[in-house]
């Protein structure tokens, strides 16, 4: 099994063709939002980088750095594509 980073994800939904980004959705952490998590679709993403995503917002363009994804996860499949797991109290993300 290949195991790809959080921008080899995100950049082969965004640029392969088979994908579809209105299908992905992306949970991060967002302190103060409920159960300080917020989501949105890959395809409101309008910049991607190595290392963060950008996506417009009411409030303007927000930056979202990778260390905040809790998961990535297809609706339509119900495929988990990414999540963030905990061990020994450090956060560790684990791609499926």
């Amino acid at each position: 099994m290949i195991k790809l980073t959080i921008f080899g994800i995100l950049n082969k939904i965004k640029w392969d063709k088979r994908e579809n980004p209105i299908y992905n959705e992306i949970s991060y952490r967002h302190d103060g939002a409920q159960d300080n998590k917020r989501s949105l679709m890959c395809s409101e993403i309008k910049t991607l980088s190595p290392n963060y995503f950008q996506y417009e917002s009411v409030d303007g363009t927000t930056i979202i750095p990778f260390h905040r994804i809790l998961q990535i996860k297809n609706i339509k499949t119900n495929n988990i594509l990414y999540t963030k797991i905990h061990l020994n109290n450090k956060r560790k993300g684990e791609v499926k």
